[in-house]
């Protein structure tokens, strides 16, 4: 039987370690990275078009902090 992966969004500002996760993820029989952000304000725009169901992120961002952003992220979906 085929198993449906969980869908994984990940927001991160350094390169590397946005890489790691999602090399980590994707890894994972059970997870998939749909896409990456490196900045909160693009993931903002776009996420709802991603359909994750995890979103995986930092939450010291220069500029707006991720506490900041996943309340757009849910007044958004």
């Amino acid at each position: 039987m085929h198993k449906i992966k969980k869908r994984v969004v990940i927001i991160e500002f350094e390169p590397k370690l946005r890489e790691l996760l999602a090399s980590l993820v994707d890894a994972s029989t059970n997870y998939t990275t749909v896409n990456t952000y490196r900045e909160c304000e693009e993931a903002i725009k776009h996420i709802k078009d991603d359909f994750p169901d995890i979103i995986a992120m930092n939450i010291e961002f220069p500029g707006m902090k991720g506490q900041e952003a996943i309340s757009k992220i849910d007044r958004k979906s």
